[in-house]
């Protein structure tokens, strides 16, 4: 079985018991079919889950809305002969949901924190559909004139930011909506703005890159300091809102102009004069940095040599994926083994007794250490025979790292942890089911007092999911940053 193969069984078991938590036991079972045996007709999908196949219908739409199935129309323009696929990504998303409301709010505001739980809690919209959800169903506010236009603008803003889009899409003879997963630019979604007619969704690539941005500059921040950090993560989102790399794989180069720009945005309190000072000083830094994050370019514009700057946004992941390996080598194997790790990373292909007097251990205890490393698929080996007979005594062993092996392996182990950490959640909940009736009940504390037994089974269930749930939050963290999916978007 191939890595690949490999991680999307292990995503799969986590994102089947996802959509049968958030929509029930048919869409679960919609989704663990589609998981199992890929893309199906709603025919076909009928009889494997021998659901009546309004049923099965419905779990598909409901799905679909949430952008978890892919609808490939075929040639023939057949109904009948749409096939369905599961969006794994998109589902495992929804673990993630409390950190992109934390971010928009804590970014944009809270009316454009209103929109973005209105589109999770919904799926896709059109806009009246979307502002009346707002105004009416979650938070009964009074639909007015101003409030449309506040709601108008919050949604214009999070659009320019490519933060929310609209669904290229159509609805066939029974709703479904038809993704061809093209994404619409944001001056069209402007043009279409107050039209009726639109669908918006949820840009979950941009909004995981806003979040990967963000533990990248608290790296800079940590490494350098907070200066460099505000200026890495301005000329991050600048980049985003370009495209990370040109049509030729290259990274975006940002004039100092730009730059600038956006600084000043961002530093409204802070004047012109002392914000350039301030870029000036943190280029002259990252440039200067042995890390290399920071790439200098001269270019000629009409005549004019200017320079321009780009931010190597993949070595500074790998930057964050090495910290975190190694706090995991260091925990699960102590410290001789996490010194063999980077060293390793660091000269990459070495023999046993290479390493063992470079991280000054014994010949003994190195063996060991890396044959746990190997079987743990932290370093590979690699022979390098003199001999066509591959004889061990006439054949060089070659210990290394390989980083995005040993990203992908850790992605599985995550997805594995997150679906362990979910299930105990539930059995603490299922066990403690006559305490979550109780607070279901308790509306003023003052109507009905609580034992003191009873308030110490209440203070250890919430302790207990208190944890569980910190837990999922950081595992999920950890996905952001090793996830191979996410640098595709």
């Amino acid at each position: 079985m191939t890595r690949t193969k490999l991680r999307e069984t292990e995503a799969s078991a986590l994102a089947c018991d996802i959509v049968a938590d958030a929509f029930g036991h048919d869409c679960g079972l919609v989704c663990r079919v589609l998981a199992q045996r890929g893309s199906m007709t709603l025919r076909e999908l009928a009889r494997e889950t021998h659901l009546r196949s309004s049923r099965c219908q419905q779990a598909i739409l409901v799905m679909i809305r949430h952008n978890n199935i892919r609808i490939m129309q075929q040639e023939n323009n057949d109904e009948e002969d749409n096939l369905y696929q599961i969006n794994l990504e998109a589902v495992l998303y929804r673990l993630r949901y409390p950190r992109y409301l934390l971010h928009i709010r804590e970014c944009y505001g809270k009316t454009q924190e209103l929109l973005f739980e209105v589109l999770f809690q919904h799926g896709m919209l059109h806009t009246h559909e979307l502002f009346a959800r707002i105004s009416f169903n979650q938070y009964r506010l009074d639909i007015s004139r101003t409030n449309t236009t506040i709601l108008e603008q919050a949604l214009s803003e999070l659009v320019d930011l490519q933060l929310i889009e609209i669904v290229p899409s159509k609805l066939d003879s029974v709703g479904s909506i038809i993704d061809f997963d093209i994404s619409v630019s944001a001056k069209a979604a402007r043009e279409d703005f107050r039209s009726n007619d639109v669908l918006w969704r949820v840009n979950f690539g941009h909004i995981n890159r806003c979040l990967q941005h963000v533990a990248c500059a608290e790296l800079v921040r940590e490494e350098v300091n907070e200066s460099a950090s505000r200026l890495l993560l301005a000329m991050l989102e600048i980049s985003r809102l370009h495209g990370h790399i040109t049509n030729d794989g290259a990274p975006v180069q940002l004039s100092e102009a730009d730059i600038l720009e956006r600084l000043i945005s961002d530093f409204p309190q802070k004047s012109a004069s002392e914000v350039e000072v301030s870029l000036h000083e943190c280029l002259t830094t990252l440039q200067n940095d042995p890390w290399k994050l920071l790439s200098a370019h001269l270019m000629d514009s009409a005549g004019n040599i200017q320079e321009r700057y780009s931010v190597d946004f993949s070595r500074i992941l790998d930057m964050i994926r090495v910290k975190e390996l190694e706090a995991v080598v260091r925990e699960r194997f102590g410290g001789p083994a996490c010194r063999i790790f980077r060293l390793l990373l660091l000269k990459h292909n070495l023999e046993q007794k290479q390493i063992a007097e470079m991280a000054m251990i014994s010949i003994k205890d190195t063996r060991e250490l890396l044959y746990k490393l190997l079987k743990a698929h932290y370093v590979q080996i690699q022979e390098v025979a003199r001999t066509v007979d591959h004889a061990p005594s006439r054949t060089f062993y070659l210990w290394h790292v390989n980083l995005s092996h040993v990203s992908e392996h850790i992605e599985r182990e995550l997805y594995r942890a997150l679906s362990n950490l979910r299930a105990r959640m539930m059995y603490e909940m299922l066990r403690q089911q006559e305490v979550v009736h109780l607070l279901e009940r308790i509306q003023d504390r003052n109507l009905i007092p609580l034992t003191a037994s009873q308030r110490m089974r209440v203070a250890r269930m919430k302790s207990a999911a208190t944890q569980l749930e910190s837990s999922l939050l950081r595992l999920d963290e950890l996905v952001l940053v090793f996830s191979t999916v996410a640098e595709l978007h």
